[in-house]
């Protein structure tokens, strides 16, 4: 049996996935949710075996009535909410342009609506730029392009994006785990759908169906667990000032000591691979948060820079204190106080996923930077960690240094013999300029 929490989230991640297969066949002129649900009864939900017949049924049920009004099951209501919920950053389309044809629609790049002391672009060079209809790669395609030189293809982008999904291997463990679906499936999303307007008809078209499913599949995971009075009241109201879920902030402190104390013989390469490296801490922690937290990787909404953030569930606010405790032992154990984690939560209230234009906001995550700056940075004994990262079979070694010399790789939760001080310590015999191999902090295994 699936959890119910996790059994909503799938259903969010999937419920929109029928605006893709619509406009690849709009001369069919049929609903997105009739779309939607053909696709994921044929080609996705048979392929998934960790759900029964009964979750499958559900699951058909979110996709196809997620937008119908009316007393239907707990899943469906709690979907249909976390989509309004997940809409709430559209911008309505000018009335004097009218209705967009989602068929031909691009999607506009966010920059484009920047505003500062109330100044940007008017909507004629807002839109002069857009997206081409083509799978994610490193070249032009990340780019804008004048929009009169696009022409939108979304049949051949759809085929694209089947052709990957059929390609995965039945044994793959997408189809045996509910966590390694939802990272494939968000893997598919952000090369094939990264491009598809979320909405197109009445609304600007400058948010990508693979963000819109992510928030809704994370933000319908956090409702669930909501008392069914406050899931009543946010259905009639869903602007009102009512906490649905937490901000969960972490920030990796020590970042510009860790990166810019080598030498500089082959500085270049060292930067190089430390930056990788704590693109690699960061994700390895969000990733363990997660999981602490026991929510999909869709929550995870962002990591990067030595910043991550993710969604939970309110209930789940009193296991943070354990995580940060548990991840501040292994990094202390580890670096030796050079890198730390800062880790907090705040109530994301309903109101705070809404946009008014022309409305002065004040995000959430403002607020959680300021409680993150105020926290201090060890909130542990310095006890060994016993290894919540264990080490993994066949890494790769870098070269690296550390402030006092070589960094040396060491198994979590052990000590150079005679230096008690922490892992940054010169070897004996060695100049402070000399190179050495270092493990890399393990990344498996969580």
């Amino acid at each position: 049996m699936t959890p119910e929490r996790t059994l909503v989230a799938l259903g969010g991640l999937l419920h929109d996935i029928g605006k893709f297969r619509q406009r690849a066949f709009w001369s069919e002129r049929r609903s997105h949710e009739d779309h939607g649900r053909r696709w994921t009864e044929e080609k996705v939900l048979p392929r998934l075996r960790f759900l029964t017949d009964q979750e499958r049924g559900q699951l058909v049920e979110v996709v196809e009535k997620h937008h119908e009004s009316g007393a239907y099951a707990r899943d469906v209501r709690v979907v249909r909410l976390a989509d309004r919920l997940a809409s709430g950053e559209r911008v309505p389309r000018d009335r004097e342009e009218g209705t967009g044809d989602p068929a031909t629609e691009l999607l506009l790049p966010v920059f484009t609506a920047l505003r500062l002391d109330s100044q940007g672009l008017d909507d004629t060079a807002r839109r002069a730029y857009a997206y081409r209809t083509a799978a994610l790669s490193f070249d032009e395609a990340l780019f804008p392009a004048p929009r009169e030189t696009l022409r939108a293809d979304y049949p051949a982008l759809w085929r694209a994006f089947e052709e990957a999904w059929e390609s995965l291997p039945d044994a793959s463990p997408a189809f045996h785990d509910p966590d390694a679906f939802a990272l494939a499936w968000l893997s598919l999303l952000r090369a094939y759908a990264w491009c598809v307007p979320a909405a197109a008809y009445l609304d600007e078209p400058d948010v990508s169906l693979a963000d819109h499913l992510q928030v809704t599949g994370a933000l319908a995971a956090c409702l669930w667990d909501l008392p069914d009075e406050v899931l009543a009241r946010l259905e009639a109201d869903s602007s009102q000032d009512e906490p649905v879920a937490l901000l969960v902030g972490g920030d990796v402190s020590g970042i510009q000591r860790f990166l810019y104390t080598i030498s500089s013989a082959g500085a270049a390469k060292s930067l190089r691979g430390r930056s990788a490296y704590l693109g690699l801490l960061c994700d390895v922690v969000a990733e363990f948060t997660r999981r602490e937290l026991v929510v999909l990787p869709c929550n995870v909404i962002y990591s990067g820079g030595g910043h991550f953030y993710l969604l939970a569930p309110l209930g789940v606010g009193e296991r943070l204190a354990g995580v940060r405790e548990r991840l501040t032992r292994v990094l202390l154990d580890f670096f030796g106080g050079d890198v730390a984690l800062v880790l907090d939560a705040v109530p994301l209230k309903a109101s705070d996923l809404r946009v008014v234009p022309g409305e002065p906001r004040s995000p959430p995550g403002r607020a959680l930077a300021g409680t993150r700056r105020e926290a201090p940075l060890c909130q542990a004994d310095p006890a060994p960690a016993g290894g919540a990262f264990q080490p993994a079979e066949g890494l790769r070694s870098v070269r690296g240094r550390g402030p006092g010399g070589v960094l040396r790789g060491l198994p979590l939760g052990a000590r150079p013999a005679g230096r008690a001080q922490g892992p940054w310590r010169p070897q004996a015999g060695r100049s402070r300029g000399g190179g050495s191999r270092a493990q890399v902090l393990p990344v498996q295994k969580l």
